[in-house]
């Protein structure tokens, strides 16, 4: 009998390599073919919900709590992919199909260490991007600032607190940037109560129900206004989007 010729190294790595390769395959299909990609994983809940048109992709949102959260963008919405399993998405309204948007993050608890927002639809030649963030309440104590000017809880003269804070945008791709701000930042930490109420307030600047209108403003007195402003290379302006909520000045939603 003639002796069986046996592979090479070369034919036994490239054989190991094929068993692999079809492993992995078969795990993948029996995962369900997940998306590679959070672009894929984007146009998957897109698919799966019928929404057209399809968004283009923006980048990743990563968040302290949920998500990360796959970024698209239409001439709609702005459109938030769960991309923590959660097999769903959140639309965000824009104002044209040309205008830039900001939002806040779909998702947050009270245990979040820090609160994130998205900007997008930058206009041309965009090279950067700040936001300010302008937010003020009245308080009665740290824990409850649904207080209003006019009232007293419990015996209490309600005092007024405001902050302006400033972020360098964070560039994500195709024209999004990413903002994130502390809760509780040790480098402003002035007291207890000034930090619950940086907290209570934050916390609420990424709740969407405050821009849309599900609140009473005696229910949840606290006021808000995002500024998010573009630069090109030479730190000119661009462009900008606003948003408010229980603001007189206004907003996009």
């Amino acid at each position: 009998m003639r002796k069986k010729k046996s592979l090479s190294r070369r034919g036994r790595i490239g054989r190991n390599l094929l068993i692999t390769l079809l492993a992995g395959i078969l795990i993948w299909l029996l995962q369900g073919a997940p998306p590679l990609t959070a672009e894929g994983a984007l146009r998957r809940l897109e698919r799966e919900s019928f929404f057209t048109p399809h968004s283009q992709f923006q980048g990743v949102l990563e968040t302290a709590w949920w998500g990360p959260w796959a970024l698209g963008l239409n001439d709609r919405w702005l459109v938030f992919g769960d991309l923590g399993g959660g097999n769903q998405f959140y639309l965000w309204p824009r104002t044209g199909p040309e205008d830039p948007v900001v939002a806040p993050q779909p998702m947050f608890t009270l245990e979040n260490s820090e609160v994130a927002f998205a900007a997008a639809g930058a206009p041309e030649g965009t090279a950067s991007a700040r936001m300010t963030l302008d937010i003020s309440c009245w308080y009665t104590s740290p824990w409850f600032t649904c207080a209003q000017r006019e009232q007293d809880w419990m015996g209490k003269t309600p005092a007024y607190w405001e902050h302006t804070y400033q972020m360098e945008g964070e560039p994500l791709g195709e024209g999004a940037f990413a903002f994130r701000f502390q809760v509780w930042d040790p480098e402003l930490l002035r007291s207890l109560q000034d930090e619950s109420i940086r907290e209570t307030a934050l916390l609420a600047a990424v709740d969407w129900k405050l821009y849309q209108g599900y609140y009473l403003p005696q229910s949840m007195p606290i006021r808000c206004h995002i500024t998010v402003v573009f630069f090109d290379q030479a730190g000119g302006e661009l462009g900008r989007t606003e948003l408010a909520a229980n603001d007189v000045s206004g907003g996009n939603l």
